[in-house]
């Protein structure tokens, strides 16, 4: 029998309005994260979670510009 490991999740008021406040700046950069961290004095585990989760997103739509200019590069 196989387990999933599930992250943990921070719970609490101060992780939801740097989460917001993040959105808002539509920047997921890590220097917009860090600022949100401070600015609503999040713990290290708050911290290390939103972090990961913002500069996850960063990579992922990293990923997806390169495969559509690829794409256009391909197909002209």
């Amino acid at each position: 029998m196989s387990r999933t490991i599930r992250p943990v999740i921070p719970k609490g008021e101060s992780i939801r309005k740097a989460v917001r406040w993040i959105s808002d700046q539509r920047r997921h950069d890590p220097k917009t994260v860090e600022v949100a961290c401070l600015r609503f004095d999040l713990s290290p585990l708050e911290e290390e979670f939103v972090m990961s989760h913002f500069v996850q997103r960063l990579v992922n739509e990293s990923a997806d510009h390169d495969a559509e200019v690829r794409a256009v590069r391909v197909n002209p």
